[in-house]
């Protein structure tokens, strides 16, 4: 289109007037000013919907699991419990046991620089900054293992930064934190599964 416009309307030989010069147009102007206007608003107010259902956070979440990122590793801690793990490189990448259809609550921090908690299956992503703690909540529905990652470049061993989630059943996950705490059941208990 911008071709043929260039070709039909090029200056010929014996055009030697300006033609007709059109300065503004003030319905047009307020048509393409108003729509776009109408268009971001209503964009704004759904999406501020749909971040304060996604971020919305439970007073008593069923598990709650400190995060702390380090170069090049995490820590997951399940102060409920007594239970921490932690591990960095690809060798000795971490896992975390978390029980389905129960709210899970991440609080994320980090210990040196800024790294990013990524869980691609649970379609979120939370940045781990040191001094700030961030937290996000997410209620897992099939059982399974799910890859996690860095996801902000933090160094040169960044790539090797990984850990897994591994979702089971609630009784499974009871029997997890009494193997782990040496056979406390009353810990066990807590997530609503039966012990």
């Amino acid at each position: 289109l911008l071709l043929y416009m260039a070709w039909r309307f090029r200056r010929k030989d014996k055009d030697t007037d300006l033609p007709a010069q059109t300065h503004g147009h003030n319905k047009l102007e307020i048509i393409w000013t108003v729509i776009p206007a109408i268009i971001v608003t209503v964009m704004f107010i759904g999406s501020a919907v749909v971040l304060a259902d996604i971020q919305e956070t439970s007073d008593d979440p069923d598990v709650v699991v400190d995060v702390q990122a380090f170069r090049f590793g995490w820590t997951f801690d399940y102060n409920e419990y007594g239970i921490s793990i932690a591990g960095g490189g690809r060798e000795s990448a971490p896992e975390m046991v978390l029980p389905i259809d129960r709210s899970v609550q991440f609080r994320i921090t980090a210990l040196d620089v800024i790294h990013s908690f990524y869980v691609p299956s649970f379609f979120y992503k939370m940045d781990a900054v040191p001094g700030r703690t961030n937290i996000f909540e997410v209620t897992i529905e099939k059982p399974g293992v799910y890859g996690g990652q860095c996801a902000e470049f933090c160094g040169l061993a960044h790539s090797d930064m990984f850990f897994s989630v591994r979702a089971v059943e609630p009784d499974e996950f009871d029997a997890w934190v009494i193997e782990q705490t040496g056979g406390d059941e009353a810990a066990a208990g807590s997530t609503g599964g039966t012990s």
